[in-house]
């Protein structure tokens, strides 16, 4: 379970944490983790066999493994 990089996320939390967390480090924090973050492509490549990619609510990926 992860956050999935995209530029509407990274958008959204933008203006929401210039309103919610002013001058504090959560913004700074959300904004890396968010550049940092899989794009679901990114993250379906790396896993091994038998394991797909969900898109969960609103900018979450879940790895999940097929039995």
């Amino acid at each position: 379970n992860d956050l999935e990089r995209s530029r509407l996320a990274y958008a959204f939390f933008s203006m929401f944490a210039g309103i919610c967390f002013r001058d504090s480090y959560t913004t700074r924090d959300g904004m890396t983790s968010i550049r940092r973050a899989f794009a679901a492509d990114e993250l379906k490549r790396l896993l091994p066999t038998g394991w797909d990619v969900e898109r969960r609510s609103p900018y979450r990926l879940l790895a999940v493994r097929h039995r």
